[in-house]
């Protein structure tokens, strides 16, 4: 089998390692759609493993699979539950009602999310600032390699981190909750997971209230904070996004990476749903 890697990262790496005795490998740099398929034919590989969300997020699966190469990884559509922060955050709240109109017998949990409200215009951004505070996270919708998030301390930074944000693209506003955070991994047929493993990561750049968001500073795997009991929880939640896609008429395949933060309130560690990812975690 003749395999080829998109991506000369840190988790393309890893693959390249991983697979080195076990297929005949070649690697590809993240470039264009047109140009990484050119190399793909060229080299008349059999399977393709993605790595880079973008490559992702601007069809490289449909593109592959027109012309009935193998893929690691979603199509465009599905993989905006990464490229989309509002797509992520609405297909959850749908198969949040679900669970809830659920008979009691038959619910399978809770899905803990942080508020959010979507502002396409500053003025709505205000307004929505000024009526929710301070304590805010302001999320710009796209991909933006890790650092489209500004977890803001103060009312003028919160304005201009929303003024900012919606010049380009929707933004969404949300509470900011506070707690470790882990990522679970998946991998997805359309139909069936199985769980691939934990890790926990560090995206500031340091300890302070103010501190910049990175791609990540570094990652311990299996995560440390990871029990069985969330692994189960995530499996069950990985399930139910997988059927939410076929009701889309989308079957997800690839990697699907659940981010939770624990929190804890009244005296119990609740795992909220921070964001999906739909590709490997790198530095995870």
């Amino acid at each position: 089998m003749h395999i080829t890697v998109v991506g000369t990262g840190g988790r393309e790496t890893a693959f390249m390692d991983f697979l080195a005795d076990k297929a005949e490998l070649d690697q590809v740099p993240s470039t264009t759609v047109r140009e990484v398929v050119e190399h793909v034919t060229t080299h008349n590989s059999d399977l393709v493993l993605i790595g880079p969300e973008a490559l992702l997020a601007a069809g490289l699966v449909d593109e592959l699979t027109r012309q009935g190469i193998p893929a690691v990884g979603p199509t465009a559509y599905a993989a905006q539950l990464e490229s989309s922060k509002m797509f992520g955050r609405w297909l959850l709240a749908s198969v949040s009602a679900k669970w809830h109109k659920a008979e009691q017998d038959k619910k399978p949990g809770v899905i803990y999310m942080p508020r959010f409200k979507v502002a396409r215009n500053f003025p709505l951004a205000e307004k929505i600032i000024r009526e929710w505070g301070t304590s805010l996270v302001i999320k710009k919708d796209g991909l933006h390699g890790g650092k489209g998030v500004d977890v803001a301390s103060t009312f003028e930074r919160t304005l201009r981190a929303a003024e900012e944000g919606v010049r380009n693209e929707p933004i969404l506003i949300e509470e900011k909750l506070s707690g470790p955070e882990c990522s679970l991994f998946y991998l997805c047929d359309g139909m069936n997971t199985v769980y691939f493993g934990s890790a926990c990561d560090y995206k500031t750049l340091h300890a302070g209230k103010d501190a910049p968001m990175t791609g990540g500073m570094g990652a311990d795997a299996p995560g440390h904070i990871v029990d069985d009991a969330l692994i189960a929880y995530g499996s069950i939640l990985a399930s139910a996004i997988m059927a939410e896609m076929r009701e889309l008429g989308s079957f997800f395949k690839g990697f699907l990476y659940i981010s939770f933060m624990l929190v804890e309130k009244d005296g119990q560690v609740l795992p909220y749903v921070i964001e999906f990812n739909v590709r490997f975690g790198d530095p995870e």
